[in-house]
């Protein structure tokens, strides 16, 4: 009787390692995203090199391109949707919002690409949003 409570425990915690493996390597965090676009589009490059980068990624998607202001932030560091000043900061004075990808089922990721005055990229913000049913 003790061996099978141990043995059940050792499954257990072996599909449960399994599992977090599994969900760690298909649902990279947005740590490992950023630094795979600042791979493709590093800091300094051109607005017009961002978009060419882009658009030749077959599932990447441009949202949004916004010549007059950068993306918005919350306190927390995550895009900002309120429209209201009091509750978010801008980065940047250009910016891009562009749809990455589908990781796992139902997680979305977004870019935010902010740039400067010049039109040289400054900071990439990565957003995962859930799919909520």
């Amino acid at each position: 009787m003790k061996k099978y409570i141990i043995v059940g425990l050792i499954v257990i915690v072996l599909i449960i390692s399994v599992y977090l493996l599994f969900t760690v390597i298909l649902n990279p965090s947005r740590g490992v995203i950023k630094n795979e676009l600042l791979k493709v589009t590093p800091i300094g490059t051109s607005m017009e090199d961002v978009i060419s980068a882009i658009e030749s990624k077959n599932k990447w998607k441009i949202r949004y391109i916004d010549y007059e202001s950068g993306y918005r932030i919350d306190k927390y560091g995550n895009p900002d949707f309120t429209y209201m000043p009091q509750f978010y900061t801008v980065v940047g004075e250009k910016s891009i919002e562009v749809f990455i990808g589908v990781y796992l089922k139902g997680i979305y990721v977004s870019a935010y690409y902010a740039f400067d005055e010049n039109s040289n990229l400054i900071d990439i913000l990565v957003y995962k949003e859930w799919d909520l049913p």
